[in-house]
Protein backbone atom coordinates (compact mmCIF):
# COMPACT_ATOMS: atom_id res chain seq x y z
CA UNK A 1 0.00 0.00 0.00
CA UNK A 2 2.73 2.45 0.98
CA UNK A 3 4.63 1.83 -2.30
CA UNK A 4 1.54 2.60 -4.37
CA UNK A 5 0.95 5.84 -2.48
CA UNK A 6 4.58 6.86 -3.01
CA UNK A 7 4.27 6.16 -6.74
CA UNK A 8 1.06 8.16 -6.90
CA UNK A 9 2.67 11.05 -4.99
CA UNK A 10 5.62 11.08 -7.41
CA UNK A 11 3.22 11.09 -10.35
CA UNK A 12 1.19 13.94 -8.83
CA UNK A 13 4.17 16.16 -8.05
CA UNK A 14 5.38 15.71 -11.64
CA UNK A 15 2.10 17.21 -12.89
CA UNK A 16 3.63 20.61 -13.59
CA UNK A 17 1.41 22.79 -15.79
CA UNK A 18 1.98 22.02 -19.45
CA UNK A 19 4.55 19.28 -18.83
CA UNK A 20 2.33 16.41 -17.65
CA UNK A 21 -1.46 16.05 -17.31
CA UNK A 22 -3.00 16.08 -13.83
CA UNK A 23 -2.91 12.85 -11.82
CA UNK A 24 -6.14 11.09 -10.85
CA UNK A 25 -7.01 8.02 -8.80
CA UNK A 26 -8.74 6.55 -11.86
CA UNK A 27 -5.43 6.70 -13.73
CA UNK A 28 -3.74 4.73 -10.95
CA UNK A 29 -6.59 2.19 -10.93
CA UNK A 30 -6.22 1.68 -14.69
CA UNK A 31 -2.46 1.24 -14.42
CA UNK A 32 -2.73 -1.35 -11.65
CA UNK A 33 -5.47 -3.20 -13.54
CA UNK A 34 -3.33 -3.27 -16.69
CA UNK A 35 -0.38 -4.69 -14.72
CA UNK A 36 -2.57 -7.09 -12.75
CA UNK A 37 -1.36 -5.66 -9.43
CA UNK A 38 -3.67 -5.29 -6.41
CA UNK A 39 -4.11 -2.14 -4.34
CA UNK A 40 -4.45 -3.44 -0.75
CA UNK A 41 -6.70 -1.33 1.49
CA UNK A 42 -7.37 1.09 -1.37
CA UNK A 43 -10.33 2.90 0.22
CA UNK A 44 -8.64 3.23 3.61
CA UNK A 45 -5.46 4.47 1.98
CA UNK A 46 -7.29 7.13 -0.03
CA UNK A 47 -9.24 8.26 3.01
CA UNK A 48 -6.38 8.37 5.55
CA UNK A 49 -3.35 9.25 3.41
CA UNK A 50 -4.79 11.42 0.65
CA UNK A 51 -7.80 12.73 2.57
CA UNK A 52 -10.35 12.01 -0.17
CA UNK A 53 -13.61 10.06 -0.23
CA UNK A 54 -13.20 7.02 -2.51
CA UNK A 55 -16.96 7.02 -3.16
CA UNK A 56 -17.13 10.67 -4.22
CA UNK A 57 -18.54 10.82 -7.79
CA UNK A 58 -16.53 14.01 -8.46
CA UNK A 59 -12.93 12.93 -9.18
CA UNK A 60 -10.09 14.52 -7.24
CA UNK A 61 -7.36 16.03 -9.41
CA UNK A 62 -3.73 16.25 -8.26
CA UNK A 63 -1.13 18.64 -9.68
CA UNK A 64 2.26 19.91 -8.58
CA UNK A 65 2.03 21.62 -5.20
CA UNK A 66 3.67 24.82 -6.43
CA UNK A 67 0.50 25.59 -8.40
CA UNK A 68 -1.97 25.65 -5.51
CA UNK A 69 0.12 25.99 -2.33
CA UNK A 70 -1.19 29.22 -0.83
CA UNK A 71 0.32 28.56 2.63
CA UNK A 72 3.94 27.79 1.70
CA UNK A 73 5.44 28.47 5.13
CA UNK A 74 2.92 26.64 7.32
CA UNK A 75 4.50 23.16 7.03
CA UNK A 76 7.90 24.57 7.96
CA UNK A 77 6.86 26.60 11.00
CA UNK A 78 4.09 24.42 12.43
CA UNK A 79 4.20 22.50 15.70
CA UNK A 80 7.61 20.95 15.14
CA UNK A 81 9.83 21.79 18.08
CA UNK A 82 13.44 20.86 17.48
CA UNK A 83 14.98 17.90 19.29
CA UNK A 84 18.43 19.42 18.90
CA UNK A 85 19.88 22.90 19.24
CA UNK A 86 18.87 24.93 16.20
CA UNK A 87 18.95 28.38 14.68
CA UNK A 88 15.66 28.99 12.88
CA UNK A 89 15.95 30.28 9.31
CA UNK A 90 13.09 30.12 6.83
CA UNK A 91 14.51 30.20 3.30
CA UNK A 92 12.19 30.46 0.33
CA UNK A 93 12.75 30.80 -3.40
CA UNK A 94 10.99 33.63 -5.21
CA UNK A 95 12.20 33.66 -8.79
CA UNK A 96 9.00 34.61 -10.65
CA UNK A 97 8.38 38.29 -11.43
CA UNK A 98 4.94 39.75 -11.97
CA UNK A 99 3.23 38.32 -15.06
CA UNK A 100 0.06 39.04 -16.96
CA UNK A 101 -2.81 37.00 -15.57
CA UNK A 102 -5.98 35.97 -17.37
CA UNK A 103 -9.15 34.21 -16.13
CA UNK A 104 -10.07 30.76 -17.44
CA UNK A 105 -13.20 28.64 -17.44
CA UNK A 106 -13.60 25.73 -14.99
CA UNK A 107 -13.32 22.15 -16.20
CA UNK A 108 -13.71 18.87 -14.32
CA UNK A 109 -10.29 17.55 -15.44
CA UNK A 110 -8.01 20.23 -16.89
CA UNK A 111 -6.48 19.56 -20.30
CA UNK A 112 -3.05 20.48 -21.66
CA UNK A 113 -3.78 24.07 -22.64
CA UNK A 114 -6.18 24.57 -19.75
CA UNK A 115 -3.48 23.88 -17.16
CA UNK A 116 -0.92 26.08 -18.93
CA UNK A 117 -3.40 28.94 -18.77
CA UNK A 118 -4.25 28.12 -15.16
CA UNK A 119 -0.61 28.44 -14.20
CA UNK A 120 -0.75 32.06 -15.36
CA UNK A 121 -4.17 32.76 -13.84
CA UNK A 122 -4.88 34.60 -10.62
CA UNK A 123 -4.62 31.54 -8.36
CA UNK A 124 -3.21 31.29 -4.81
CA UNK A 125 0.33 30.38 -5.84
CA UNK A 126 0.66 33.82 -7.45
CA UNK A 127 -0.47 35.65 -4.35
CA UNK A 128 2.18 37.52 -2.34
CA UNK A 129 3.58 35.90 0.79
CA UNK A 130 2.99 39.01 2.87
CA UNK A 131 0.40 37.35 5.09
CA UNK A 132 2.74 34.45 5.78
CA UNK A 133 5.61 36.79 6.63
CA UNK A 134 3.32 38.75 8.92
CA UNK A 135 2.48 35.49 10.71
CA UNK A 136 6.16 34.76 11.23
CA UNK A 137 6.72 38.23 12.64
CA UNK A 138 3.83 37.68 15.04
CA UNK A 139 5.49 34.45 16.22
CA UNK A 140 8.77 36.32 16.65
CA UNK A 141 6.99 38.99 18.65
CA UNK A 142 5.70 36.29 20.99
CA UNK A 143 9.21 34.87 21.30
CA UNK A 144 10.57 38.27 22.31
CA UNK A 145 7.71 38.78 24.73
CA UNK A 146 8.36 35.37 26.31
CA UNK A 147 12.06 36.18 26.65
CA UNK A 148 11.18 39.43 28.38
CA UNK A 149 8.92 37.58 30.82
CA UNK A 150 11.71 35.13 31.68
CA UNK A 151 14.17 37.96 32.22
CA UNK A 152 11.74 39.80 34.49
CA UNK A 153 11.15 36.62 36.52
CA UNK A 154 14.85 35.82 36.97
CA UNK A 155 15.58 37.96 40.08
CA UNK A 156 12.64 36.57 42.05
CA UNK A 157 13.44 32.94 41.18
CA UNK A 158 17.13 33.48 41.97
CA UNK A 159 16.23 34.68 45.44
CA UNK A 160 13.74 31.88 46.13
CA UNK A 161 16.00 29.08 44.87
CA UNK A 162 18.99 30.47 46.78
CA UNK A 163 16.98 30.25 50.00
CA UNK A 164 15.89 26.69 49.25
CA UNK A 165 19.36 25.50 48.23
CA UNK A 166 21.16 27.09 51.16
CA UNK A 167 19.41 24.81 53.62
CA UNK A 168 21.48 21.84 52.49
CA UNK A 169 24.58 23.45 51.02
CA UNK A 170 24.70 24.18 47.30
CA UNK A 171 28.24 23.47 46.22
CA UNK A 172 27.60 19.85 45.24
CA UNK A 173 24.04 18.90 46.26
CA UNK A 174 23.26 15.20 46.40
CA UNK A 175 20.48 13.69 44.31
CA UNK A 176 18.13 13.49 47.30
CA UNK A 177 18.75 17.15 48.09
CA UNK A 178 18.08 18.20 44.47
CA UNK A 179 14.82 16.22 44.58
CA UNK A 180 13.76 17.80 47.88
CA UNK A 181 14.63 21.30 46.64
CA UNK A 182 12.70 20.78 43.40
CA UNK A 183 9.58 19.65 45.26
CA UNK A 184 9.80 22.51 47.74
CA UNK A 185 10.17 25.00 44.88
CA UNK A 186 7.12 23.49 43.13
CA UNK A 187 5.01 23.79 46.29
CA UNK A 188 6.21 27.36 46.90
CA UNK A 189 5.50 28.43 43.34
CA UNK A 190 1.96 27.03 43.39
CA UNK A 191 1.19 28.54 46.79
CA UNK A 192 2.53 32.00 45.94
CA UNK A 193 0.62 32.05 42.65
CA UNK A 194 -2.62 32.41 44.66
CA UNK A 195 -5.78 32.65 42.59
CA UNK A 196 -3.70 32.63 39.36
CA UNK A 197 -2.81 29.02 39.99
CA UNK A 198 -6.30 27.77 39.06
CA UNK A 199 -6.26 28.98 35.42
CA UNK A 200 -2.68 27.69 35.09
CA UNK A 201 -3.84 24.29 36.33
CA UNK A 202 -6.81 24.32 33.94
CA UNK A 203 -4.49 25.03 31.02
CA UNK A 204 -2.19 22.17 31.98
CA UNK A 205 -5.11 19.76 32.26
CA UNK A 206 -6.56 20.92 28.93
CA UNK A 207 -3.22 20.43 27.17
CA UNK A 208 -2.87 17.00 28.76
CA UNK A 209 -6.41 16.08 27.66
CA UNK A 210 -5.60 17.06 24.06
CA UNK A 211 -2.46 14.97 23.93
CA UNK A 212 -3.99 11.93 25.62
CA UNK A 213 -7.06 12.02 23.37
CA UNK A 214 -4.93 12.18 20.24
CA UNK A 215 -2.73 9.32 21.44
CA UNK A 216 -5.69 7.09 22.36
CA UNK A 217 -7.37 7.72 19.00
CA UNK A 218 -4.20 6.86 17.10
CA UNK A 219 -3.60 3.77 19.21
CA UNK A 220 -7.15 2.59 18.50
CA UNK A 221 -6.46 3.03 14.75
CA UNK A 222 -10.06 3.65 13.70
CA UNK A 223 -11.36 5.02 10.41
CA UNK A 224 -12.33 8.45 11.77
CA UNK A 225 -9.40 9.48 13.98
CA UNK A 226 -10.26 13.20 14.00
CA UNK A 227 -13.85 12.75 15.17
CA UNK A 228 -12.77 10.20 17.76
CA UNK A 229 -10.09 12.55 19.08
CA UNK A 230 -12.63 15.33 19.62
CA UNK A 231 -14.98 12.93 21.40
CA UNK A 232 -12.16 11.67 23.65
CA UNK A 233 -11.12 15.23 24.50
CA UNK A 234 -14.61 15.99 25.79
CA UNK A 235 -14.74 12.71 27.67
CA UNK A 236 -11.35 13.16 29.36
CA UNK A 237 -12.09 16.79 30.24
CA UNK A 238 -15.41 15.80 31.82
CA UNK A 239 -13.67 13.07 33.83
CA UNK A 240 -11.00 15.48 35.10
CA UNK A 241 -13.67 18.01 36.08
CA UNK A 242 -15.57 15.35 38.02
CA UNK A 243 -12.34 14.20 39.66
CA UNK A 244 -11.47 17.74 40.76
CA UNK A 245 -14.99 18.52 41.97
CA UNK A 246 -15.18 15.29 43.98
CA UNK A 247 -11.80 15.94 45.60
CA UNK A 248 -12.77 19.49 46.57
CA UNK A 249 -16.04 18.29 48.12
CA UNK A 250 -14.11 15.83 50.27
CA UNK A 251 -11.85 18.67 51.46
CA UNK A 252 -14.71 21.13 51.98
CA UNK A 253 -14.65 20.73 55.74
CA UNK A 254 -10.98 21.62 55.94
CA UNK A 255 -9.38 25.02 55.65
CA UNK A 256 -8.10 25.16 52.07
CA UNK A 257 -4.96 27.10 51.28
CA UNK A 258 -5.21 29.43 48.33
CA UNK A 259 -3.79 27.72 45.25
CA UNK A 260 -3.98 24.25 46.78
CA UNK A 261 -4.43 21.43 44.27
CA UNK A 262 -6.55 18.36 45.06
CA UNK A 263 -4.35 15.34 45.62
CA UNK A 264 -5.93 13.24 42.81
CA UNK A 265 -5.07 15.99 40.32
CA UNK A 266 -1.53 16.25 41.68
CA UNK A 267 -1.08 12.50 41.31
CA UNK A 268 -2.49 12.52 37.78
CA UNK A 269 -0.14 15.29 36.63
CA UNK A 270 2.78 13.59 38.35
CA UNK A 271 2.10 10.33 36.49
CA UNK A 272 0.91 11.57 33.07
CA UNK A 273 2.19 15.09 32.32
CA UNK A 274 4.97 14.30 29.85
CA UNK A 275 4.92 17.81 28.37
CA UNK A 276 5.85 19.49 31.67
CA UNK A 277 9.06 17.43 31.82
CA UNK A 278 9.88 18.32 28.20
CA UNK A 279 9.33 22.02 28.88
CA UNK A 280 11.55 21.85 31.96
CA UNK A 281 14.44 20.26 30.09
CA UNK A 282 14.08 22.67 27.17
CA UNK A 283 14.18 25.56 29.59
CA UNK A 284 17.36 24.24 31.20
CA UNK A 285 18.95 23.85 27.75
CA UNK A 286 18.03 27.46 26.98
CA UNK A 287 19.79 28.55 30.16
CA UNK A 288 22.76 26.30 29.33
CA UNK A 289 23.07 27.92 25.89
CA UNK A 290 23.39 31.30 27.57
CA UNK A 291 26.34 30.09 29.64
CA UNK A 292 28.54 29.63 26.57
CA UNK A 293 28.92 33.40 26.35
CA UNK A 294 29.93 33.93 29.97
CA UNK A 295 33.58 34.95 30.50
CA UNK A 296 34.00 32.36 33.30
CA UNK A 297 33.92 29.53 30.77
CA UNK A 298 37.35 30.48 29.41
CA UNK A 299 39.08 29.85 32.73
CA UNK A 300 38.14 26.17 32.89
CA UNK A 301 39.66 23.53 30.63
CA UNK A 302 37.26 21.82 28.23
CA UNK A 303 34.25 23.62 29.76
CA UNK A 304 32.60 24.14 26.37
CA UNK A 305 33.07 20.48 25.38
CA UNK A 306 31.68 19.24 28.67
CA UNK A 307 28.69 21.54 28.41
CA UNK A 308 28.05 20.08 24.95
CA UNK A 309 28.04 16.60 26.49
CA UNK A 310 25.59 17.65 29.19
CA UNK A 311 23.35 19.25 26.58
CA UNK A 312 23.45 16.07 24.46
CA UNK A 313 22.34 14.11 27.55
CA UNK A 314 19.41 16.47 28.09
CA UNK A 315 18.36 16.26 24.45
CA UNK A 316 18.41 12.46 24.67
CA UNK A 317 16.00 12.71 27.60
CA UNK A 318 13.70 15.01 25.59
CA UNK A 319 13.68 12.56 22.68
CA UNK A 320 12.88 9.74 25.08
CA UNK A 321 9.96 11.68 26.58
CA UNK A 322 8.61 12.69 23.16
CA UNK A 323 8.38 9.04 22.15
CA UNK A 324 5.58 8.51 24.66
CA UNK A 325 3.23 10.50 22.41
CA UNK A 326 4.06 8.27 19.42
CA UNK A 327 1.70 5.27 18.93
CA UNK A 328 4.49 3.13 17.46
CA UNK A 329 6.38 3.36 20.75
CA UNK A 330 3.69 1.45 22.67
CA UNK A 331 3.00 -2.28 22.80
CA UNK A 332 -0.11 -4.22 21.81
CA UNK A 333 -1.41 -4.31 25.40
CA UNK A 334 -1.81 -0.52 25.52
CA UNK A 335 -3.32 -0.53 22.02
CA UNK A 336 -5.95 -3.04 23.12
CA UNK A 337 -6.77 -0.95 26.19
CA UNK A 338 -7.21 2.05 23.89
CA UNK A 339 -9.53 0.08 21.61
CA UNK A 340 -11.57 -1.09 24.59
CA UNK A 341 -11.82 2.49 25.81
CA UNK A 342 -13.05 3.75 22.42
CA UNK A 343 -15.57 0.90 22.19
CA UNK A 344 -17.01 1.71 25.62
CA UNK A 345 -20.48 3.01 24.72
CA UNK A 346 -21.32 3.83 28.35
CA UNK A 347 -18.43 6.30 28.67
CA UNK A 348 -17.50 4.60 31.92
CA UNK A 349 -14.73 6.30 33.92
CA UNK A 350 -13.39 2.84 34.72
CA UNK A 351 -12.00 2.42 31.21
CA UNK A 352 -10.28 5.81 31.39
CA UNK A 353 -8.70 4.90 34.71
CA UNK A 354 -7.44 1.63 33.25
CA UNK A 355 -5.78 3.46 30.35
CA UNK A 356 -4.29 6.16 32.59
CA UNK A 357 -2.86 3.49 34.89
CA UNK A 358 -1.33 1.54 32.00
CA UNK A 359 0.11 4.72 30.43
CA UNK A 360 1.57 5.76 33.79
CA UNK A 361 3.27 2.40 34.19
CA UNK A 362 4.71 2.66 30.68
CA UNK A 363 6.09 6.17 31.10
CA UNK A 364 7.25 5.82 34.72
CA UNK A 365 7.62 9.60 34.93
CA UNK A 366 8.47 9.73 38.66
CA UNK A 367 11.40 7.42 37.95
CA UNK A 368 12.49 9.72 35.11
CA UNK A 369 12.28 12.65 37.51
CA UNK A 370 14.73 10.84 39.79
CA UNK A 371 17.03 10.27 36.82
CA UNK A 372 16.93 13.96 35.91
CA UNK A 373 17.68 14.88 39.52
CA UNK A 374 20.67 12.57 39.35
CA UNK A 375 21.86 14.23 36.13
CA UNK A 376 21.81 17.63 37.78
CA UNK A 377 23.44 16.36 40.94
CA UNK A 378 26.25 14.36 39.35
CA UNK A 379 26.66 15.29 35.69
CA UNK A 380 26.23 19.05 36.05
CA UNK A 381 28.63 19.08 39.00
CA UNK A 382 31.24 17.18 36.98
CA UNK A 383 30.75 19.09 33.71
CA UNK A 384 29.88 22.66 34.67
CA UNK A 385 32.31 25.14 36.19
CA UNK A 386 31.35 26.18 39.72
CA UNK A 387 30.60 29.87 38.91
CA UNK A 388 28.11 28.74 36.26
CA UNK A 389 26.52 25.85 38.12
CA UNK A 390 24.19 28.02 40.19
CA UNK A 391 22.49 29.51 37.12
CA UNK A 392 21.70 26.03 35.84
CA UNK A 393 20.37 24.86 39.21
CA UNK A 394 18.05 27.88 39.33
CA UNK A 395 16.57 26.94 35.96
CA UNK A 396 15.98 23.30 36.91
CA UNK A 397 14.89 23.60 40.54
CA UNK A 398 12.96 26.82 40.00
CA UNK A 399 11.26 25.86 36.75
CA UNK A 400 7.82 25.73 38.38
CA UNK A 401 8.03 29.51 38.93
CA UNK A 402 8.95 30.11 35.28
CA UNK A 403 6.27 27.73 33.98
CA UNK A 404 3.55 29.58 35.88
CA UNK A 405 4.54 32.74 34.01
CA UNK A 406 5.36 31.37 30.55
CA UNK A 407 2.96 28.47 29.98
CA UNK A 408 -0.22 30.62 29.78
CA UNK A 409 1.58 32.79 27.20
CA UNK A 410 2.56 29.73 25.19
CA UNK A 411 -1.09 28.98 24.38
CA UNK A 412 -0.71 25.37 25.44
CA UNK A 413 1.05 23.52 22.60
CA UNK A 414 1.14 26.38 20.08
CA UNK A 415 4.42 27.88 21.21
CA UNK A 416 7.04 25.39 22.33
CA UNK A 417 10.31 27.21 21.65
CA UNK A 418 11.68 30.61 22.62
CA UNK A 419 13.19 31.05 19.17
CA UNK A 420 12.81 33.76 16.57
CA UNK A 421 12.58 32.72 12.93
CA UNK A 422 14.58 34.84 10.52
CA UNK A 423 13.45 34.85 6.89
CA UNK A 424 15.81 34.60 3.92
CA UNK A 425 14.75 34.93 0.29
CA UNK A 426 16.56 33.46 -2.71
CA UNK A 427 15.56 35.50 -5.73
CA UNK A 428 17.01 36.79 -8.95
CA UNK A 429 15.53 40.13 -7.94
CA UNK A 430 17.95 40.46 -4.99
CA UNK A 431 21.56 41.65 -5.35
CA UNK A 432 24.32 39.73 -3.60
CA UNK A 433 28.00 38.90 -3.72
CA UNK A 434 27.69 38.10 -7.44
CA UNK A 435 25.75 41.20 -8.47
CA UNK A 436 25.31 44.74 -7.21
CA UNK A 437 21.95 44.88 -8.95
CA UNK A 438 19.17 42.35 -9.52
CA UNK A 439 20.09 39.62 -12.02
CA UNK A 440 18.33 39.07 -15.31
CA UNK A 441 16.94 35.65 -16.23
CA UNK A 442 16.34 34.61 -19.82
CA UNK A 443 13.52 32.19 -19.04
CA UNK A 444 11.09 34.98 -18.15
CA UNK A 445 10.42 35.48 -21.85
CA UNK A 446 7.23 34.11 -23.40
CA UNK A 447 5.27 34.44 -20.14
CA UNK A 448 7.88 32.46 -18.16
CA UNK A 449 7.99 29.58 -20.65
CA UNK A 450 11.01 30.84 -22.59
CA UNK A 451 13.42 28.36 -21.02
CA UNK A 452 11.19 25.47 -22.15
CA UNK A 453 12.02 26.26 -25.78
CA UNK A 454 15.67 27.35 -25.62
CA UNK A 455 18.33 25.08 -24.07
CA UNK A 456 20.93 27.85 -23.80
CA UNK A 457 18.50 30.02 -21.86
CA UNK A 458 17.64 27.10 -19.63
CA UNK A 459 21.30 26.37 -18.89
CA UNK A 460 21.99 30.05 -18.22
CA UNK A 461 19.19 30.33 -15.66
CA UNK A 462 20.01 26.96 -14.09
CA UNK A 463 23.64 27.92 -13.47
CA UNK A 464 22.87 31.39 -12.18
CA UNK A 465 20.20 29.89 -9.93
CA UNK A 466 22.73 27.51 -8.36
CA UNK A 467 25.29 30.27 -7.88
CA UNK A 468 22.75 32.70 -6.45
CA UNK A 469 21.36 30.07 -4.05
CA UNK A 470 24.87 29.08 -2.91
CA UNK A 471 25.73 32.72 -2.26
CA UNK A 472 22.58 33.26 -0.23
CA UNK A 473 22.97 30.05 1.80
CA UNK A 474 26.61 30.86 2.52
CA UNK A 475 25.59 34.26 3.89
CA UNK A 476 22.85 32.62 5.96
CA UNK A 477 25.35 30.26 7.60
CA UNK A 478 27.65 33.19 8.40
CA UNK A 479 24.85 35.10 10.10
CA UNK A 480 23.89 32.00 12.10
CA UNK A 481 27.45 31.55 13.35
CA UNK A 482 27.70 35.25 14.17
CA UNK A 483 30.45 36.16 16.59
CA UNK A 484 31.49 32.52 16.99
CA UNK A 485 33.12 32.27 13.57
CA UNK A 486 36.68 30.88 13.82
CA UNK A 487 39.40 33.47 14.07
CA UNK A 488 40.85 34.50 10.69
CA UNK A 489 38.03 32.97 8.64
CA UNK A 490 38.58 34.03 5.00
CA UNK A 491 34.96 34.40 3.95
CA UNK A 492 35.46 35.69 0.43
CA UNK A 493 38.00 32.98 -0.40
CA UNK A 494 35.57 30.32 0.83
CA UNK A 495 32.73 31.87 -1.13
CA UNK A 496 34.79 31.95 -4.33
CA UNK A 497 35.86 28.31 -3.83
CA UNK A 498 32.18 27.41 -3.52
CA UNK A 499 31.37 29.16 -6.80
CA UNK A 500 34.31 27.48 -8.54
CA UNK A 501 33.20 24.04 -7.33
CA UNK A 502 29.76 24.62 -8.88
CA UNK A 503 31.31 25.72 -12.19
CA UNK A 504 33.59 22.68 -12.31
CA UNK A 505 30.67 20.37 -11.65
CA UNK A 506 28.48 21.93 -14.33
CA UNK A 507 31.10 22.65 -17.02
CA UNK A 508 30.79 19.28 -18.75
CA UNK A 509 26.99 19.40 -18.74
CA UNK A 510 26.22 22.95 -19.87
CA UNK A 511 27.33 23.02 -23.50
CA UNK A 512 24.64 24.95 -25.37
CA UNK A 513 26.53 28.24 -24.90
CA UNK A 514 30.34 27.66 -25.03
CA UNK A 515 31.03 31.11 -23.58
CA UNK A 516 28.77 30.77 -20.51
CA UNK A 517 31.24 29.27 -18.01
CA UNK A 518 34.17 31.46 -19.05
CA UNK A 519 32.08 34.60 -18.87
CA UNK A 520 30.81 33.76 -15.38
CA UNK A 521 34.35 32.91 -14.17
CA UNK A 522 35.52 36.36 -15.25
CA UNK A 523 32.53 37.96 -13.54
CA UNK A 524 33.17 36.05 -10.28
CA UNK A 525 36.84 37.11 -10.26
CA UNK A 526 35.89 40.78 -10.62
CA UNK A 527 33.17 40.63 -7.94
CA UNK A 528 35.34 38.63 -5.50
CA UNK A 529 38.12 41.19 -5.66
CA UNK A 530 35.61 43.98 -5.18
CA UNK A 531 34.03 42.27 -2.16
CA UNK A 532 37.42 41.37 -0.66
CA UNK A 533 38.44 45.01 -0.47
CA UNK A 534 35.03 46.20 0.69
CA UNK A 535 34.18 43.63 3.37
CA UNK A 536 36.35 42.64 6.36
CA UNK A 537 37.05 39.00 7.18
CA UNK A 538 36.36 37.45 10.56
CA UNK A 539 39.69 38.44 12.11
CA UNK A 540 38.62 40.25 15.27
CA UNK A 541 40.71 39.66 18.37
CA UNK A 542 38.75 36.89 20.05
CA UNK A 543 39.33 33.20 20.82
CA UNK A 544 38.28 30.59 18.30
CA UNK A 545 34.92 29.04 19.13
CA UNK A 546 32.66 26.27 18.01
CA UNK A 547 29.18 26.72 16.63
CA UNK A 548 27.11 27.39 19.76
CA UNK A 549 23.96 29.15 18.62
CA UNK A 550 21.35 30.48 20.98
CA UNK A 551 17.91 28.93 21.18
CA UNK A 552 16.40 25.57 22.08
Amino acid sequence: MADIIFIFAARATASFPGAFPPATVAEMDELLAERGDPWPDRDRSLRHTLGIDPDDPIPSVFVDGSVVMNKPFAPAIGERPAMREVVRRLIYIDAIPETERRPVDRETVPGFFRIILASLAHIPRSEPVGDELAGIEEANRKARHLSDLITATDPFVTSEVATILSRGGNDAPATQHICACRREANAKAHHQAGFMHLPYLKLKLAALSDHLAELIARLADTDDTLSLTRSLERRITAYLNRLEEKARRLDAGQEEAMGAVPEPIVNLLRDLDVDYRIRRLRFVIRRLNGLYHRPEIRTFEKSSQRMDELKATLYEQIEHLALYWQPNHHDEDLRQIARDLCADDDNDDKQLKIFFGAFARTTALPTLDDLHDDIFSVVSFAFIAAPLRRRLSEAYIGFAFYDLVTFPVMHRREFTEVNEILVERISAADPGALNDEPGKLKGVALSLFGAFFNRAWREHDHLWGRLNAADRLFSTVLTAIGEHAPQGLQTEALRRNLFEAILEEEEANLTADPTLIAHIREHIAVMSEKNRTALPNYQEDRPAAGLHCSGS
